[in-house]
């Protein structure tokens, strides 16, 4: 697969390279090579949400006293939370007090969400369709994705492999196991960052 070098892909041997470097100073606030390419991993989501105009509410405090009443005052449609924070707000009695009938979209990703708890968010959020987005920082970081149609369907699934992503699932020797053996999931992309081992990275 052809290979195209991004700003991301220097970025990120630059942090290897140099973590503790200072990349950014602004004000008093100082960022290292390693510090600012979290960030940016981070800010994926929220850059693809300006590009189309979108409104963006932005906390440093995911708890559910502070989520539940932004969700309501802001008529949040579009939520993005790993599976703690949704497992949290669910657990809060200020869950059913709240109005979150804006709220239609749902993203989860750092670990699987517990199938219990995808059946109790389908029942109390019945308006809500997940989306279960896999990947690593060094995949950019999406590689798969389980759209809201297969969640109950396919619980556990890191779903199937996003635009531009090749996802396998292989032995020890990078052959493909058959339908249903246990293997190690790999993916290649241009996005991929550089000098992973072939283009894979598991």
């Amino acid at each position: 697969m052809a290979r195209r070098q991004t700003i991301a892909d220097g970025l990120h041997r630059t942090a290897q390279r140099l973590p503790a470097k200072t990349a950014i100073v602004c004000g008093s606030t100082r960022w290292s090579y390693a510090e600012f390419n979290a960030l940016v991993s981070r800010l994926a989501a929220v850059l693809q949400r300006i590009y189309i105009g979108s409104s963006n509410v932005i906390t440093a405090k995911p708890t559910p006293d502070n989520l539940l009443p932004l969700l309501e005052q802001h008529q949040i449609t579009s939520f993005f939370a790993p599976p703690t924070v949704w497992i949290a707000l669910l657990r809060s009695p200020l869950f059913d007090a709240g109005n979150l009938s804006h709220l239609t979209k749902g993203y989860y990703r750092a670990s699987i969400m517990p199938v219990a708890v995808l059946q109790e968010l389908a029942s109390r959020l019945p308006a809500v369709r997940l989306w279960n987005l896999y990947g690593q920082t060094e995949i950019a970081p999406l590689a798969t994705m389980l759209a809201p149609v297969d969640h109950l369907r396919k619980p556990g699934s890191c779903g199937k492999a996003v635009l531009n992503v090749e996802t396998q699932v292989v032995n020890d020797a990078m052959q493909d196991v058959a339908v249903g053996e246990l293997g190690e999931i790999v993916h290649r992309s241009p996005h991929l960052m550089l000098d992973q081992c072939q283009g894979y990275i598991g």
